[in-house]
């Protein structure tokens, strides 16, 4: 009976969508359900209508991005930051955000997929998964900035307080915590220190 109790939730949940949730998206970044992630942003906003929303969805595939690292993915990796959609970062930019998300794609290249390949190549162990929770939580503080000012995201309806309270409930169900005793960035990967053996 559990699963009809989840389809019940989520068919609520989706019925009810009148306001961005912020609890419910960062639960799905932490537990790296990126693509949950991405799913739930598209339903009130798209990647080119603002600066704000088009800054969010380039940190979730940011995110996409350093999640394939610490498995040790490094060509999905790779894929994602010089190709194109459906999750390729380079068709990102709108012009007013351009400048930032092509300089901060050279960053994440070189602090992320170029120093793991040297390591790797060299036989020296660098600890990829140090780098992807920094970014993590430089993820989350401007996620926190961009969400009040997005006018996209703005409360909606009267039905939000019912929505918040079903959402808290497919959280609870699912035993997610957003923030853990040593933050978040520490429960968004699973891994340890990449070296030649991997």
């Amino acid at each position: 009976m559990d699963f009809m109790r989840t389809d019940l939730i989520s068919g609520l949940e989706t019925s009810l969508l009148t306001s961005f949730d912020g609890e419910h998206f960062f639960a799905s970044l932490v537990s790296g359900e990126v693509d949950g992630a991405e799913q739930y942003l598209s339903v009130f906003t798209k990647q080119d209508s603002n600066y704000y929303s088009n800054l969010m969805f380039y940190l979730v595939k940011r995110q996409r991005y350093f999640k394939f690292l610490v498995a040790g993915e490094n060509m999905r990796a790779a894929y994602l930051v010089f190709f194109y959609p459906p999750y390729g970062m380079m068709d990102l930019p709108i012009p007013e955000t351009d400048e930032f998300i092509r300089r901060d794609i050279k960053r994440i290249v070189s602090e992320g997929l170029a120093k793991w390949e040297d390591a790797r190549n060299n036989g020296y162990t660098y600890d990829i998964l140090s780098v992807a929770n920094s970014f993590t939580d430089e993820m989350f503080t401007m996620m926190n900035q961009l969400i009040p000012m997005n006018p996209d995201l703005q409360k909606k309806g009267e039905e939000e307080e019912i929505s918040s309270q079903m959402h808290k409930l497919h959280l609870h169900d699912n035993k997610t915590t957003m923030l853990g005793v040593a933050g978040p960035a520490s429960v968004a990967f699973s891994g340890g220190e990449m070296n030649k053996n991997n």
